[in-house]
Formats: C-alpha cells, sequence, structure tokens
C-alpha cells in the first residue's frame, strides 16, 4: 500500500468515526452502519487507531448499559468481547455495563449482539430439552475464550509490525486505554457489584456449547457481517 493509498484509507476511516459519533448524528442506524464501515476498513488497511491522532477520535470515556436480563450467558459474551478493545463489562440485575470509549462499547455491544444472536439461533436449532439448550448457551460464551486469547497472542506478536496486525489498537496504547477506563471507573463509579455465577445442568449441553462457541470468529464481524441492530 502506497502512502497516498493509506492516507485516503485514513480520511475515509476518520469521516466515518466522524458519522458514528452520537454527538454529531442522530440517526442511530447511520451511526451503526459508519462504525462497520470504519472498523472494515481499518481491517482491510492494517490501520491502528492509535494511528488516527488523539484519542479524542475514540470519543469520551463512559457507560453504555444493555439489558439482557437474567441470562449470565450474556454477560460472559460482553466479558469476552470487551477483553479485546480496551473496556470493562460489570453486570448485576439484569444489565450488563460496557465502560470504556464511546468508539469501542459501539463496537463490543453491535458484535456482541451478532455473537449472540448466533448463539441463540443454534441453540433453538439443536436438539434437546430446555436443560441442554441453557447448557448451551453457557458453554458456548464460555467457549469464546479461547479465541479471545488467541487474538490477544497474536495481537502482541504483530505488534513490532503494524502491517501485519489486524488488531484495532497496538499493545501499547491498549495498556494505555485500559488504566484510563480504571482510573475512570474510580472517579466516576460506586462500588462494583459482583456478576452472577452461570449453573450448568446439562454436562452434555455444556459441551456441545463451548466446541460451537470455537468456531465463532470475533474478528469478521469487524466487517459488513457485523449486525444492523443495537441491544435496547
Amino acid at each position: 500500500m502506497t502512502e497516498k493509498e493509506r492516507d485516503n484509507a485514513m480520511r475515509k476511516i476518520k469521516a466515518c468515526l466522524a458519522r458514528a459519533d452520537e454527538e454529531r448524528n442522530a440517526n442511530e442506524n447511520e451511526r451503526a452502519i459508519a462504525l462497520r464501515q470504519a472498523n472494515a476498513l481499518m481491517e482491510k488497511y492494517s490501520i491502528q487507531m492509535i494511528d488516527l491522532g488523539d484519542t479524542d477520535e475514540l470519543g469520551p470515556l463512559g457507560t453504555e448499559e444493555c439489558s439482557i436480563g437474567a441470562k449470565p450467558w450474556k454477560a460472559h459474551v460482553f466479558q469476552a468481547v470487551g477483553k479485546l478493545y480496551a473496556v470493562r463489562v460489570l453486570y448485576g440485575n439484569g444489565l450488563v455495563s460496557v465502560i470504556g470509549r464511546q468508539h469501542y462499547r459501539g463496537v463490543v455491544v453491535d458484535m456482541c449482539q451478532y455473537v449472540m444472536d448466533s448463539i441463540d439461533r443454534e441453540a433453538k436449532s439443536m436438539e434437546g430439552d430446555k436443560r441442554f439448550k441453557a447448557s448451551f448457551r453457557t458453554g458456548a460464551a464460555q467457549g469464546l475464550y479461547p479465541t479471545v486469547e488467541a487474538i490477544l497472542k497474536a495481537r502482541a506478536k504483530a505488534h513490532d509490525d503494524v502491517s501485519a496486525s489486524k488488531a484495532l489498537v497496538l499493545v501499547d496504547h491498549f495498556k494505555q486505554e485500559l488504566q484510563a477506563t480504571e482510573d475512570w471507573m474510580s472517579a466516576n463509579m460506586g462500588p462494583i457489584r459482583k456478576g452472577n455465577r452461570t449453573k450448568t445442568s446439562s454436562e452434555a449441553g455444556y459441551q456441545a456449547g463451548r466446541a460451537f462457541g470455537q468456531t465463532i470468529s470475533l474478528s469478521d464481524q469487524l466487517g459488513n457481517s457485523a449486525p444492523k441492530g443495537r441491544l435496547s
């Protein structure tokens, strides 16, 4: 890729991020589309957020709450995906709180919606009783963690070679963002509530779900296959 092509790609990404800013664009659907386009371009051209300028491009630190009900397996989906985007995820009282930069919060919410829909759809298609399917969902959520760890290891390995990395943030920048998130939480949030434990009543369902969860690609969902809707 030439320097001119890279500059053009960065301009397009910045324009997408501007359209994805809720303070500049009131249309939620347009913001979601712009966010997906930005991430697709970043993955295609191996451009990191840190390459785009200062952290103003990422939006302010804050929190976004999503209602998931009494379904701890969904909280595990958020917690797994959140590890990739320098956010913290808390769960309690049927709510997931995604804490971090505005851009990363949006990516996590969109990706988690896609993953949860995929797990739910697969669970409904499986043969078995309610206990099997509930355990399947739990296992599928847990099955995401090995993929997350593999992505983090690949990101660390590619740290010195930006052109080979598909990560949104470099390792050093990632650590800085995590610290900024922690500092924001300390200054703006009260005591941290503890999440609920997940339970499994069917070992067969759990193992089947875990196997399925490990097949879900987390990196590919940054492009056009990402969900069109948002959690409410």
